[in-house]
């Protein structure tokens, strides 16, 4: 169904425009940072945090909330006895989750400010729904995002460094323990990963995964993975506990199957994305940027390989969605990808195709579910 709710749609246009602007702002000058950072934080804070009854997990946030329904969550759990402390109403909280989340990304994205007037627009797109639809592994990403900053910090004494990224781990595992997962498969990826995987390779294993694996996987095989994570998180013990249920064929869920035409779209697109950041990376070599491009190399291979399963495919997306980094990173270095470039005719078209990225986006804009798009004046 097409939204057709003015405010909804302005306000969310108004936040890209703010972030857009800041951006460009940001990247002439750099030594003032937060002089500009300041305003999408607030305009994130305020329009993410007075949604009303947006995101599946809502009503059961305010119900967590109110009765202490994930004590094992310890931090989380501390935290909202410190919003009661300040008589926070139920419907109130998602203000300050969601500053939370853009206040520890934008110290995060001041580490590579030198891309902002395309980091910050397309961080917005990319994180928008991980921040709507997944409350409290968002609230804990806040400290994810400062664990990345201390990790790409090499002015910092070693071991200093390691203890800030010690505590930041505890932190986001102790609100929620996928991020702890996560933290993990960021130090792999960041010290042990110095060049990004080679397109050649990267490109027909995310089209097996997509096209193959994506109907015929054996979950067999995730048995010993499984077990882990369930013994991680009691949410995700409850899928491991039913396994047969939640992993096998009954499981897939309709409503992911896409059309045969936006998914062919979608292929080119991304690996378009994958073939130009692995070029532009042969060029010109950034750590940060490696990183960030081998994280989403991941994250698109597993979501796809995973995409009809909602359970295991959220492990894939939350690395997918660092796509906003190579891309920012292909978009600055447009001219020197031009200039170098043989084909001509071959590079327009998958530039042409990275417009997939805006998809998503405009489908959170204009095609949202029935009272999707309420904020609590609605109430």
């Amino acid at each position: 169904m097409i939204t057709t709710d003015f405010i909804y749609i302005f306000l969310n246009l108004f936040m890209l425009i703010v972030f857009i602007v800041t951006g460009r702002l940001i990247s002439k000058d750099k030594k003032n940072y937060w002089k500009y950072a300041k305003w999408p934080v607030i305009t994130f804070t305020l329009i993410l945090g007075l949604r009303l009854n947006r995101g599946h997990d809502y009503i059961h946030y305010m119900e967590v909330y109110l009765y202490d329904l994930e004590k094992e969550q310890v931090l989380f759990t501390l935290f909202n006895h410190f919003l009661k402390s300040l008589d926070t109403g139920a419907h109130w909280i998602f203000i300050w989750y969601s500053g939370a989340f853009i206040l520890g990304a934008m110290f995060f994205l001041k580490s590579i400010r030198e891309y902002s007037k395309w980091v910050l627009p397309l961080f917005l797109i990319s994180f928008t729904t991980f921040s709507e639809y997944m409350i409290r592994q968002a609230f804990g990403y806040t400290f994810v995002f400062i664990f990345m900053l201390f990790m790409f910090n090499e002015k910092m004494p070693k071991y200093k460094r390691l203890a800030c990224m010690l505590v930041c781990f505890l932190l986001s595992y102790s609100i929620h323990s996928a991020n702890g997962i996560t933290c993990i498969i960021d130090m792999g990826l960041y010290y042990t990963i110095k060049r990004p995987f080679p397109a050649f390779a990267t490109i027909p294993l995310y089209i097996i995964a997509s096209f193959y694996l994506q109907k015929n996987f054996d979950f067999s095989y995730l048995n010993g993975i499984l077990s882990f994570l369930g013994d991680q998180n009691d949410k995700f013990s409850a899928y491991t506990d039913n396994a047969d249920r939640w992993f096998g064929n009954d499981a897939k869920e309709n409503i992911y199957d896409r059309n045969p035409i936006i998914k062919i779209i979608q292929t080119i697109g991304e690996c378009s994305l994958i073939y130009l950041g692995y070029y532009i990376l042969q060029l010109k070599k950034n750590q940060k940027m490696i990183f960030f491009y081998n994280l989403f190399i991941c994250g698109a291979i597993v979501s796809q390989c995973f995409y009809s399963l909602e359970i295991l495919r959220r492990m894939g997306d939350i690395m997918y969605w660092y796509w906003a980094f190579p891309l920012a990173y292909v978009l600055y270095n447009k001219k020197v990808i031009t200039t170098t470039f043989k084909n001509k005719l071959v590079l327009d078209f998958m530039m042409m195709s990275l417009l997939f990225y805006a998809y998503e986006y405009l489908k959170y804009l204009f095609l949202r579910e029935p009272g999707m798009y309420k904020f609590l004046w609605d109430l």
